[in-house]
């Protein structure tokens, strides 16, 4: 196996990691589901990159990915969101890093809808999931606030 194959596999798996997390309902935001939710918006921009990503329709992922930065930014503050924040942001830099590498997309596009701070992020590693004892590990870092 060629190792660059070797890294888009282990890149997509991470990704997938991701997929079983951001919607699990240990990391949901309660009534995040509700239209007249302020998080409404976040949730689902986030479950479209899902789909574009599983569809491997790539092209359109970077614009929602602007959409999602901006309801992250909108929410910062808010109580209760710290880890489901955390891993949507892990998972953008995530995705982003696939792309750069194996999405094979217009660069000049690509880089002027992806800001630097998630390019130069690089891969992440999803959340430990026990699926035995359904617990996540969350990382340390998420918990001091990052």
């Amino acid at each position: 196996m060629n190792p660059s194959n070797s890294n888009e596999k282990s890149a997509r798996k991470e990704i997938e990691k991701f997929h079983l997390l951001l919607n699990h309902q240990a990391m949901i935001p309660a009534q995040c589901y509700r239209m007249s939710d302020n998080l409404y918006s976040l949730v689902c921009f986030t479950n479209q990159i899902v789909a574009l990503f599983i569809s491997k329709n790539y092209q359109m992922i970077p614009i929602f990915i602007e959409r999602v930065l901006k309801q992250l930014q909108r929410v910062e503050s808010q109580p209760g969101v710290i880890g489901y924040r955390h891993l949507v942001y892990d998972y953008l830099c995530q995705v982003s890093y696939y792309l750069a590498q194996f999405g094979d997309l217009d660069e000049e596009w690509f880089n002027s809808r992806i800001p630097q701070e998630l390019l130069d992020a690089g891969a992440q590693n999803a959340p430990e999931y026990d699926h035995e004892k359904m617990v996540i590990t969350l990382p340390e870092n998420w918990l001091l606030g990052r």
